[in-house]
């Protein structure tokens, strides 16, 4: 998607001043040796902290075609085309680890993808972005709509605002839940039929691909115990999935508030206000989280989740070592 991943932060810390005459630049690359690498500036030093900000101008996924981070130490006269080949003038380095497992056969560098840049079964159905990106956008759509519906005074049109929540939850099990309620919509628009091609929970007439829920889970843990994967980053990926245990019982409990509302009559509907309202509370936890009231502790929602999962495609730089 335009404006994803597009853009890096540096920040290192300890680094020494370069010697005369020269200055730290900074780079992106792919693995291979023919591929162009991606100059990103030189880095600012004020008492060994060096930091660089870099956006793409042509919303390039960076992602998507580079893989290793690397600083040389050249001339400050003129920057340099690429990289020096010169070993000796690399300062630090980084790489996401790309060493395929022997389980599931995708590294560390493979989920991430799948979950920040594109996901070939979503990508089939016309999803572009990755799953992470869709995940986020059926739930803030989702919980747009249960606003909605808790605020409309027209039944016909919480009716149909309920019907487009249950097809964001379940998608190709959506019909045949309807039908037992005795409804027969279908989504507003082909925009919303489209955007929950792929569910937000299990729905057990299109397992392949999963949900956004269970297929964000299953790469989490992929990259968890993915070959050379960094202790921080595996304690990451743990707590976050184990974050999206909560993020299902709040949208099970919407799908539930859903399934009640769309078999009301439109008098029942429009008393139901305590349902409406509980089904748009659900959906706010489900996006931006809830305070535990017995820990006092934030339980993350979507939002929060997303940020954490685009951390993982963090580099952990070190010193070069030859």
């Amino acid at each position: 998607m335009p404006g994803r991943n597009d853009g890096i932060q540096v920040r290192l810390q300890n680094v020494p001043s370069p010697a005369p005459g020269n200055q730290y630049y900074a780079w992106l690359q792919d693995s291979q040796p023919e591929g162009l690498p991606i100059y990103l500036g030189t880095l600012k030093l004020n008492q060994g902290l060096a930091t660089l900000s870099y956006s793409g101008g042509q919303h390039r996924d960076l992602l998507a075609f580079t893989s290793n981070f690397l600083v040389t130490e050249e001339s400050a006269n003129v920057v340099p085309n690429n990289p020096s080949p010169d070993k000796t003038k690399w300062s630090y380095s980084a790489s996401l680890p790309q060493i395929p497992s022997s389980v599931d056969h995708f590294s560390y560098l493979d989920h991430i993808r799948h979950l920040l840049t594109g996901d070939v079964a979503l990508d089939n159905l016309g999803l572009k972005g990755g799953v992470d990106y869709w995940l986020l956008n059926n739930v803030q759509e989702m919980q747009k709509n249960t606003m909605e519906a808790r605020d409309h005074s027209n039944p016909a049109e919480v009716r149909q605002l309920v019907v487009d929540i249950v097809y964001y939850l379940d998608d190709k099990c959506a019909p045949q839940e309807l039908k037992n309620a005795g409804v027969t919509l279908g989504p507003e628009n082909s925009g919303i039929a489209h955007a929950s091609t792929v569910s937000l929970l299990d729905c057990a007439q299109l397992p392949d691909p999963p949900a956004y829920l269970t297929h964000v889970g299953t790469h989490l843990k992929g990259i968890a115990y993915a070959p050379a994967v960094t202790a921080p980053q595996q304690n990451r990926a743990i707590q976050i999935n184990g974050d999206l245990n909560n993020v299902k019982a709040w949208l099970l409990q919407v799908h539930s508030d859903a399934l009640k509302l769309v078999a009301m009559s439109d008098t029942q509907l429009m008393q139901a206000q305590n349902l409406r309202d509980d089904m748009a509370t659900q959906a706010g936890y489900v996006m931006g989280g809830h305070v535990d009231p017995t820990t006092q502790t934030l339980e993350p929602g979507v939002g929060e989740i997303c940020d954490s999962i685009t951390l993982l495609a963090s580099f952990e730089v070190k010193a070069y070592n030859a």
